[in-house]
């Protein structure tokens, strides 16, 4: 038998505008504390619990492994 599983919310990809988002971004963390959130619109947001990084250059990835908290995992979103 198969049972879905979600295992993270992605909040949103290639979107802009960000402030929209915010507030979905807090309705998630309340709403379902359990799961993973990531947010490739905003990879070092510190709601996001995974730092979502859309294809990185060097100097994005040093950033992200300068980050604080330093104890986040880092994911190659759209790497190519």
């Amino acid at each position: 038998r198969n049972h879905p599983s979600v295992l993270a919310w992605s909040l949103g990809s290639s979107q802009s505008a960000l402030s929209c988002l915010e507030p979905c971004a807090d309705w998630i963390k309340s709403a379902d504390p359990s799961r993973l959130l990531f947010w490739p619109a905003a990879p070092m947001d510190p709601r996001a619990d995974v730092v979502a990084l859309r294809n990185p250059s060097i100097d994005d990835i040093q950033e992200a492994l300068r980050q604080d908290p330093p104890n986040r995992p880092i994911l190659f979103a759209e790497y190519a």
